[in-house]
């Protein structure tokens, strides 16, 4: 679920927090769901969105995608979340080269890193790399959180697609919800079948649009995304 497409004025198109409820309540139980963006903590409700997601999605695992930027928010979040379930918190950290936020995201990763147990999270940073300085921020930070024992690892800023396993991120796909309502076939951005503020899941899950997609899904050749994980089930393995 993308909860905010970033900026912390929300859109106009964007979903209330009562669209957000009211869409989550009619969605079937989900496996596992990961709230990302754009930048969900750009949403001064996010809050109230993750509790939602829990509520009526009732997850076994539950991860929240960020840029870090936001610090005040996002240690407030942690520390006053429902800690039913662990939170899997992933931090990516762009270029430091290239991020006007650079300060604010490690002080972000830095105060996460001692209170593990706390927040009740697991907590991955992953950093891009475009330059020989990106390197020597990485092998220091990577330095300091081992004992930790937080899961930093690198990511260079074009990806090579050639690399990743064909059909992994439709075919074991999931259903990604954006800002607006509408659901995509695929976590990389294609394959919209549907919108959730004016039809409801069924009519979206078995739609046309939804098994041509899913017709698609099987002949497609993979992508640079395809080792992330969104919700589950699966809108491109889906049968009648």
């Amino acid at each position: 679920m993308v909860p905010a497409a970033g900026g912390d004025a929300r859109p106009s198109d964007e979903l209330s927090i009562g669209e957000v409820d009211e869409i989550l309540a009619a969605l079937p139980r989900m496996s596992s769901v990961r709230l990302t963006g754009g930048e969900p903590f750009a949403r001064k409700d996010f809050w109230q969105i993750e509790e939602l997601a829990r509520r009526h999605l009732r997850p076994g695992s539950l991860c929240v995608a960020t840029d870090g930027a936001r610090t005040e928010r996002i240690i407030k979040f942690c520390d006053k979340r429902d800690k039913t379930i662990t939170l899997q918190l992933e931090v990516s950290l762009r270029s430091a080269q290239r991020c006007s936020t650079w300060a604010e995201s490690m002080q972000t990763v830095r105060i996460l890193a001692r209170h593990l147990e706390q927040f009740r999270i697991r907590l991955h940073v992953a950093q891009a790399v475009g330059a020989s300085e990106d390197l020597r921020h990485y092998e220091r930070l990577r330095a300091w959180l081992l004992p930790f024992g937080v899961q930093y690892r690198l990511e260079p800023l074009q990806a090579d697609v050639r690399a990743v396993p064909p059909s992994y991120a439709a075919t074991e796909g999931r259903i990604r919800l954006l800002p607006n309502g509408d659901v995509l076939a695929c976590h990389c951005g294609v394959g919209r079948v549907g919108n959730l503020r004016s039809q409801s899941f069924a009519e979206v899950w078995y739609s046309d649009a939804a098994y041509r997609m899913r017709d698609l899904a099987e002949r497609c050749p993979g992508c640079w995304s395809a080792p992330a994980r969104d919700s589950e089930p699966s809108l491109a393995r889906a049968t009648a």
